[in-house]
C-alpha cells in the first residue's frame, strides 16, 4: 500500500494545477483495516500562498487524521449494532489499532453530520417527477438519551417514505428529527412534491397510533388529489394483547387469531372471559384501556389484503430500524 500511494503521488504531480510547485515531501500514516502505513507525499504551495498535500486532497483525506475512509465506515456500521465501547474492543481485537470509545464517537457524529446534509441535500435535487408504485408513508418515535443532564431524554420523530415492488422496498428516504415534528412533516410534503405525481394515486400509511401518529395526523399527510390507506401497526396491537392478557395466557393466542382474521364478536366473547377471572385493580384498568384501543382503531387493523390490496404485503419497516439508535434504552437490544 506504501508504493502504491507513493506511486499515486507521482502520477498526481503531472495532474496538479500549473500554478502549484512542489516544497517538500512529507511522511504521513493512516491506519487501514489491514494496519497502519506510512508514506511520503508532496507538499505543494500555490501562487496564492495557499499550501496542500495533492494527493490527500484527491483521496478526501483531512488533516491530522489516521483513520482511512473504508475504516471510518466500518467503524460506523459496527457502531450502530453496539455501544461505543465496543465497537472500539471490536476493532482493537480485530485490527489491533490503538482505537478509542471517545474516537469511535467523535466520528460517528462526524459521519452522521455528513449524511445529514447529503440527505437533505437529496431532498432538494430537482427531479422528473414520476407515478410511484404502492407509495407507502410510516410514522413513529422514540426516545434516546440527551446530552445536556444526566438521565434526560429526547423524543426522536422518524418518517420513512417507501415504494414496494413485487414486494421489495425500493426508494426509501428516511426522515429524523429530535423534537419539531412540524418542521420534518413540512420536509417530507415537501420532498412529496418534488418527486412524485400523486394526484389520483393511493398513498399507504402506517403507525403504531400513538400520541402525534394518530391515523388522522398520518392521513393528514396524504396530498390533495391523492387517496390514503390507513394501516394499524399489527406488531404494536398483538403487543398490547399479549401485555394486557398475559404472553403465554390461551386467551391472549385467541384474541391474537381473532384479530388477524378481524373477528370483532370473537374478540369482545375472549375479553369478556378475561374480565369474568378475578382481575387485580391494574390488570382492570389495562383491560379496560385495551378495549378502547382496540376500538379506537379496529377498521384500521383490517390487512391490505381484506381491503383489496394483494400486492401490499406487511407494512411495518420502519419500528425495527429503530434499533440502531436505541439499543441501550430498550432492553440493550435483546429481543
Amino acid at each position: 500500500m506504501q508504493n502504491f500511494l507513493e506511486s499515486l503521488d507521482r502520477s498526481l504531480k503531472s495532474q496538479a494545477p500549473a500554478n502549484y510547485q512542489v516544497i517538500n515531501k512529507q511522511p504521513r500514516t493512516l491506519n487501514f483495516i489491514f494496519g497502519p502505513v506510512t508514506f511520503q507525499r508532496r507538499y505543494y504551495q500555490a501562487r496564492t500562498k495557499k499550501r496542500e498535500f495533492y494527493l490527500d486532497q484527491q483521496l478526501k483525506i483531512k488533516p491530522r487524521r489516521r483513520l482511512s475512509p473504508h475504516y471510518l465506515m466500518m467503524m460506523a456500521k459496527i457502531a450502530q449494532t453496539t455501544t461505543m465501547r465496543n465497537t472500539a474492543d471490536i476493532l482493537n481485537l480485530v485490527f489491533d489499532s490503538g482505537i478509542t470509545a471517545d474516537s469511535v464517537m467523535h466520528a460517528v457524529h462526524e459521519l452522521g453530520n455528513q449524511v445529514a446534509k447529503q440527505t437533505q441535500a437529496k431532498e432538494h435535487q430537482a427531479t422528473p417527477h414520476h407515478m410511484p408504485k404502492n407509495l407507502t408513508i410510516e410514522g413513529d418515535a422514540f426516545m434516546i438519551k440527551g446530552k445536556k443532564e444526566a438521565g434526560q431524554l429526547a423524543l426522536v420523530h422518524h418518517y420513512r417514505v417507501y415504494e414496494r415492488v413485487a414486494n421489495q422496498i425500493i426508494n426509501r428516504h428516511d426522515f429524523l428529527s429530535v423534537g419539531h415534528q412540524g418542521r420534518l412533516e413540512a420536509r417530507l410534503s415537501d420532498y412529496l412534491d418534488r418527486h412524485y405525481k400523486l394526484a389520483g394515486q393511493t398513498i399507504f400509511l402506517a403507525s403504531d397510533a400513538g400520541p402525534g401518529y394518530e391515523p388522522a395526523k398520518l392521513l393528514s399527510l396524504v396530498p390533495q388529489g391523492a387517496h390514503g390507506e390507513y394501516f394499524l401497526d399489527r406488531y404494536h396491537c398483538l403487543q398490547k394483547i399479549e401485555h394486557t392478557l398475559g404472553r403465554h395466557n390461551e386467551l391472549a393466542m385467541r384474541a391474537i387469531k381473532a384479530v388477524r382474521h378481524h373477528d370483532q364478536a370473537e374478540l369482545t366473547i375472549i375479553l369478556d372471559t378475561y374480565e369474568s377471572q378475578n382481575l387485580t385493580e391494574k390488570q382492570a384498568d389495562d383491560l379496560m384501556r385495551l378495549r378502547k384501543y382496540l376500538q379506537r382503531n379496529w377498521r384500521y387493523i383490517l390487512s391490505p389484503q381484506m381491503r383489496g390490496f394483494k400486492d401490499i404485503h406487511l407494512i411495518g419497516s420502519v419500528e425495527s430500524s429503530h434499533r440502531a439508535f436505541t439499543y441501550r434504552m430498550k432492553k440493550q437490544g435483546k429481543s
